[in-house]
């Protein structure tokens, strides 16, 4: 194998950096899913457990309606002889005094009252203006109120009347679920509705304030007056003040009220803000993997970055440089060579002619053959070999010569 023909290194590729960059890759892409569900957990959870809530309480509706009308009639009358042994002066008690205290049912018959299914639900309540649908349960232990809405036991229960005031409680910006979290947004004329017992009850908000936790004396019977009062802490996480939103019973009950619309409607920015993040990671990761392809295509040699299909260069690559030779005579001059002299062997290449053939010694065009067309056919891959063929014919005669001055006697 000639000097001309050895193959040349090939630079290896930087496999350690591809790795970094891929790991890189991948490290950002899991960054970026992990704060988008960071992100996106207490609405995606909210709005999940506003569904839950508003099924159980179209259940408790429903089981409502499988009553027959005298089945209702005593549940109705038995909740209205309850209010009526409420001490109308006993000192109504903080529903979040004890915020971690468990519901403890007794023997007291508050727990069997408005309970059609045997699930603890007395009532659902609906504020439109805040999106609100929720069941409302029996006491008011963290239990209760970490799934729906409780009733302050001692307070009147939900079945209105002249002289009845009725309490509900309800947390206030839990990260998984929405509750009271928009109670301070009810303004004065908002309506307030509690179906119990087949029946709406139709409220009008008529005070909304903020007050101290031992401030309860607004929360006491007032003669002649229907009302009810919700309430939730605030500020959110501090939970220092309670906010108090009190209506009173509107009568009629609007005709408008049995249909009032508390749908949960879907979060749909938050399966865009999803899309465009989860697009985004997408991208990431498809733009890291077309930049290790191109730094690995970078570090290939030409040819083999040019891929399987593409041509060789047919170059000629330049002529090694002088070789080193002792005590070997000089191919102009016939000398012996002094030790350590270089001389150069086919340093230059005669032009390559094409042989004489009789179209050039008649000097007439030699013809090229056509195609069906008429255009002339291109034959560079043999003109390729007829060179190769004759640079070859070159350096074996340039052999030849050197050998024959090594020979004995050759002069």
């Amino acid at each position: 194998m000639s000097i001309i023909d050895a193959p040349q290194p090939v630079a290896a590729a930087p496999t350690r950096g591809r790795r970094r960059s891929g790991v890189s890759a991948w490290f950002t892409a899991l960054l970026l899913v992990v704060g988008s569900l960071v992100i996106l957990y207490p609405s995606a959870a909210s709005w999940f457990s506003s569904v839950l809530q508003a099924q159980e309480a179209d259940r408790y509706v429903d089981a409502v309606q499988g009553l027959t009308p005298d089945s209702r009639d005593v549940a109705l009358g038995e909740a209205e002889q309850y209010n009526a042994t409420l001490a109308s002066g006993e000192r109504v008690v903080d529903p979040f005094a004890s915020p971690d205290a468990k519901t403890v049912k007794t023997n007291d018959p508050y727990w069997s009252l408005l309970d059609p299914s045997d699930d603890g639900i007395m009532a659902r309540l609906r504020v439109p203006s805040i999106d609100v649908n929720l069941p409302v349960y029996h006491g008011t232990g963290s239990d209760i109120l970490r799934d729906g809405i409780g009733h302050l036991q001692g307070t009147a229960l939900p079945v209105g009347g002249a002289g009845t005031h009725a309490v509900l409680t309800g947390h206030r910006g839990l990260p998984e679920a929405t509750l009271f979290t928009h109670l301070d947004k009810l303004a004065k004329g908002d309506m307030v509705y509690i179906d119990v017992l087949g029946r709406t009850l139709a409220y009008r908000v008529t005070t909304s304030e903020v007050t101290l936790p031992t401030q309860t004396d607004t929360l006491r019977p007032q003669l002649g007056r229907d009302l009810i009062t919700l309430i939730t802490c605030t500020p959110i996480g501090v939970n220092s003040h309670r906010i108090l939103v009190t209506a009173e019973r509107v009568t009629p009950t609007p005709p408008a009220a049995s249909v009032v619309k508390t749908a949960v409607g879907f979060p749909w920015w938050m399966l865009i803000l999803g899309g465009v993040l989860l697009a985004a990671t997408v991208y990431l990761l498809l733009a890291k993997r077309s930049e290790r392809r191109k730094a690995a295509r970078e570090a290939l040699p030409d040819d083999a970055a040019a891929g399987p299909g593409a041509p060789v260069s047919s170059a000629r690559p330049a002529s090694p440089g002088p070789v080193a030779s002792a005590g070997r005579p000089s191919a102009p001059t016939g000398r012996p060579a002094a030790s350590g002299e270089e001389f150069p062997v086919a340093s230059a290449y005669p032009p390559i002619l094409p042989p004489p053939s009789r179209h050039a010694a008649s000097g007439t065009p030699r013809p090229m053959p056509s195609t069906a067309d008429g255009r002339a056919a291109d034959r560079p891959a043999r003109s390729v070999r007829g060179a190769a063929r004759r640079r070859r014919d070159v350096e074996e005669a340039d052999l030849a010569a050197l050998l024959r001055w090594d020979e004995p006697g050759a002069t």
